[in-house]
């Protein structure tokens, strides 16, 4: 059988939206509004999330290698498009409970399929996002403008998503479900975020609670070894001794 040259591309795509999780960030120690617009996380990609989705996300296939994008996201210098749809196959086999025998299922699901539009108003200083959810019903899900007054703070006014921890995708997750801080409540309110260094920290304030996150991420951490006298083991050298001016040898890990 001739293989068909759409089901490569087709994985490609549901690759590159499926893998963008918040592990991504715990791996890299990179945080979310490296490569996200909203600091929070989730949403359109930044320039940089789109280059790291192209080379560390899709999967290595003869199409991707021969078939560069022909889509820009850029419209022009001030307006950028971006998008997700994620689809699950779920199936189910028949089983019987108290006495009810309930029938196999085979059905798609379609858990995100969302449109982002970015407008530079003022590069670098003023922007305004729009997160669209469409599908069987088109609903809004954020909506809102921001100031940056440096390169790591924002304030925001509009309708978000909440900020609570870990952006994951999946609602029915423990920290998310319990909660209610899903991907399906965005309120209108105000939202402030500084991020100095390692940390990352958000406020949020709506017509009736606050919300507080505050994370912090390390990249290329060493590894710390206290110096002193070791036993060599049979096979290995015993450890070098650093200099006098150091009490302690580093280890990148």
């Amino acid at each position: 059988m001739k293989p068909n040259p759409r089901w490569p591309l087709l994985l490609a795509i549901l690759a590159s939206c499926a893998w963008s999780e918040p592990y991504i960030a715990v791996r890299t120690g990179f945080k979310c509004s490296q490569c996200h617009v909203n600091g929070t996380g989730g949403g359109k990609r930044t320039d940089y999330g789109n280059v790291y989705s192209q080379y560390k996300l899709l999967m290595a296939t003869p199409l991707n290698d021969s078939l560069p994008y022909s889509f820009d996201p850029k419209l022009n210098k001030a307006i950028s498009l971006g998008a997700n749809w994620r689809v699950e196959q779920v199936r189910t086999m028949a089983y019987t409970n108290k006495g009810q025998t309930e029938p196999s299922t085979d059905l798609p699901i379609i858990r995100e399929s969302n449109v982002y539009v970015n407008v530079d108003l003022i590069k670098n200083f003023l922007s305004a996002y729009v997160d669209e959810t469409v599908g069987k019903g088109v609903s809004n899900r954020e909506f809102w403008a921001a100031v940056k007054p440096t390169s790591n703070s924002w304030f925001k006014f509009g309708n978000m998503l909440l900020p609570y921890g870990y952006r994951l995708m999946d609602d029915l997750a423990f920290v998310r479900d319990k909660t209610n801080f899903t991907y399906s409540r965005s309120e209108l309110g105000y939202e402030a975020g500084y991020e100095p260094g390692p940390l990352s920290l958000v406020g949020n304030v709506t017509s009736n609670q606050f919300t507080g996150v505050g994370s912090v991420v390390f990249r290329d951490l060493p590894v710390l070894m206290a110096t002193g006298s070791a036993r060599p083991i049979a096979g290995r050298r015993p450890p070098t001794a650093p200099s006098a001016a150091s009490p302690w040898a580093c280890s990148p890990s």
